[in-house]
């Protein structure tokens, strides 16, 4: 009877230890933010596609560059920042989503153009 306690126990401890290591593997990577610089103004965005990888802590430093004023948002992710005709820098911080394509649109009518300003955010599976 002592050996089946011994053995059930060890089954549970090793259950365990394997359920705390997948939680560890799926939870998004510790470390420093991935900075990545955004232009806006023209009627696009620079670069056009934005590349993360899934669970990736990403800080867009986004400014403009054409006078006038524009916003930067990603509807799917709940982000929309007014962006300064007077091209001061704005952090946009985040974690990546799921793996997918997103798009990015100005969210501040800026002109005739404005509905053709789109980029996308591309998330990469890790």
């Amino acid at each position: 009877m002592m050996i089946r306690a011994s053995f059930v126990c060890a089954l549970a401890l090793a259950a365990g230890a394997a359920a705390v290591l997948a939680a560890a593997d799926a939870a998004p990577a510790a470390g420093p933010a991935r900075t990545i610089e955004v232009t806006a103004g023209e009627y696009k965005f620079e670069p056009a596609v934005i590349n993360v990888t899934e669970g990736e802590h990403v800080v867009l430093k986004a400014r403009v560059t054409d006078g006038k004023k524009h916003g930067f948002s990603i509807k799917e992710l709940g982000l929309k920042e007014a962006l300064p005709k007077t091209g001061e820098v704005v952090s946009i911080e985040f974690t990546a989503p799921a793996p997918g394509t997103y798009t990015v649109a100005c969210s501040v009518y800026c002109g005739n153009g404005h509905s053709r300003m789109k980029g996308q955010l591309v998330v990469a599976a890790r």
